[in-house]
């Protein structure tokens, strides 16, 4: 067959939707009785590439939703868009689906094109980032879904308990307590990935030393980073605002705008190094997304009207008004509204949209070298307790750069809330979107909680570099010290290589069909 001059063979398809994948009610065929599919977003596979997009929306030309099977064998392809197949399956009728034809559409289709919403670190709404629903779970991709799939997803589960199954430090396979709906579940593997994040990999590691199911490191929960995360505003003038000259209010001329509302998160970053103390110090400009703008500006504004006064109003001021919004809503989960039209219509500094909230606002966004020895450990709830200086030189000096480039913008500089302590009423917080640490890599467990392939030692006396079989750590809690960047890529490099042994692990194991798990 010739399509288009070109040779072109038939294809097998295949049509899966994203919500029955993940519940693993897959290949969709027929439709269950009184469930249309029009519409769905679903994806499309062949045996070879061609032209038909992925993640597009399905219209059956000539068959009834009930009465088609969506698996089958592609028999002509039509147009980008749009193709002939044979199904391989009789519909209930008892007829087949020969010579239907399959028209992909837009409807529905999400174009994954950034919008510049300024939002990256909350979730990508256009759908732009490789997140995972595109990736590991995508129907497509066949690990986590799919007809090919190797592993199971299972939402909305906390792992509570790693034990080895029998005493041979993993040999014999291992078994995994979790919660799921309230109920306690098991599942038994060769091999365990702990993949829960600094905190929850701490955690989990932490519980089972101290229950002494697991003989792990001294060094669990040990040389937390909290990879010198730091934050901070500058608040921009107009240009006419120049030294001497009374502030006028941006808002209302608002001809040196910084709208870190629109945008990708981070644009532009600037290193600093200081060899004399050891520091790298990386400073970039970060999105405040809209949903966040009104809180920012309040908080920001009441700080502000109450630095100049007295402990005692500071103190009365945060437990009323919006501040009283604030607290509950972060401490307690209330919703909070600080939109609400107050005073006289004829103020426009009460009817701002969310993007003039901040449009003024300049937002530092730094990372650096931080001592890296911060130590969790598990209270009496079983919940994680931190100990971190936060009067670290490396903050320091990062809050020196960002007063320093502030002034060369000719702005106001403002301390990030937390770290003045809303005003001096309280003591002084670190903040941290980039955790790293707790179970870190060394060449012993003298020096670590996994060696420098991902696994877990057994930290047995005189066999200290000894591990665990089939037991891997891969997540940020493995990394040793701070990187002083976005660690992301830091944390996926590491992944990969853990990765290698996990997959030799793998292969040893199906290499030896008479091994069952017990």
């Amino acid at each position: 067959m010739v399509q288009n001059g070109q040779a072109w063979h038939p294809l097998t398809l295949q049509v899966y939707d994203y919500g029955d994948a993940i519940r693993g009610e897959i290949p969709i065929a027929p439709s269950p009785a009184g469930i249309s599919r029009s519409g769905k977003i679903v994806t499309v596979m062949t045996t070879a590439a061609h032209t038909v997009d992925e993640g597009a929306g399905v219209e059956i030309q000539g068959a009834g939703d009930a009465k088609f099977n969506v698996a089958g064998t592609v028999t002509e392809v039509l147009t980008a868009m749009s193709f002939r197949f044979t199904t391989d399956n009789t519909g209930p009728d008892g007829g087949s689906g020969d010579g239907k034809v399959v028209v992909l559409t837009d409807e529905g289709k999400n174009k994954a094109v950034c919008e510049r919403q300024g939002r990256c670190f909350l979730g990508c709404l256009p759908a732009a980032r490789h997140t995972l629903n595109k990736t590991l779970i995508n129907p497509g991709f066949g690990i986590f879904a799919g007809p090919g799939r190797s592993a199971d997803l299972i939402s909305l589960a906390e792992v509570t308990d790693i034990t080895p199954i029998g005493s041979d430090a993993g040999h014999s396979g291992w078994e995994v307590t979790y919660v799921k709906d309230g109920n306690l579940e098991t599942k038994r593997a060769w091999t365990v990935v702990v993949s829960a994040g600094c905190l929850g990999s701490t955690k989990l590691l932490l519980r089972q030393r101290n229950r002494g199911t697991l003989h792990l490191s001294e060094k669990v929960g040990k040389n937390f980073s909290s990879n010198g995360d730091f934050a901070a505003f500058a608040r921009l003038k107009p240009p006419d605002a120049m030294p001497g000259q009374p502030r006028k209010n941006l808002r209302d001329n608002p001809s040196y705008p910084a709208f870190p509302s629109k945008g990708p998160i981070n644009t532009c970053h600037v290193i600093f190094k200081d060899a004399r103390n050891n520091l790298f110090i990386n400073v970039e400009d970060s999105g405040i997304p809209a949903m966040f703008s009104a809180i920012t500006r309040t908080v920001l504004d009441t700080l502000e009207s109450i630095r100049p006064t007295g402990i005692r109003h500071k103190r009365k001021a945060l437990k009323s008004g919006d501040m009283k919004q604030v607290r509950d809503t972060w401490v307690k989960g209330k919703p909070a509204s600080f939109t609400k039209l107050r005073g006289p219509y004829h103020n426009p500094g009460k009817l701002l949209t969310e993007q003039e909230m901040t449009a003024d606002l300049f937002f530092f966004n730094c990372q650096g070298t931080d001592s890296g020895d911060g130590e969790f450990s598990l209270n009496d709830s079983d919940e994680l307790d931190l100990k971190y200086n936060v009067n670290q030189f490396v903050y320091t000096k990062m809050d020196e750069i960002c007063k320093a480039i502030t002034a060369r913008m000719c702005a106001d500089y403002i301390p990030f809330p937390l770290s003045e302590g809303l005003a001096g009423v309280l003591p002084p917080k670190g903040l941290t979107v980039h955790p790293l640490g707790g179970c870190t890599m060394g060449r012993s467990a003298t020096e670590g909680v996994v060696d420098l392939e991902g696994r877990v030692f057994n930290a047995m006396p005189n066999a200290p570099d000894a591990t665990y079989a089939g037991l891997f750590v891969m997540d940020a809690s493995f990394v040793p010290g701070p990187v002083a960047v976005n660690p992301t890529l830091t944390i996926v490099a590491l992944a990969l290589k853990v990765a290698l042994q996990l997959e030799a692990y793998a292969i040893n194991k199906s290499q030896h069909p008479s091994s069952r798990l017990p």
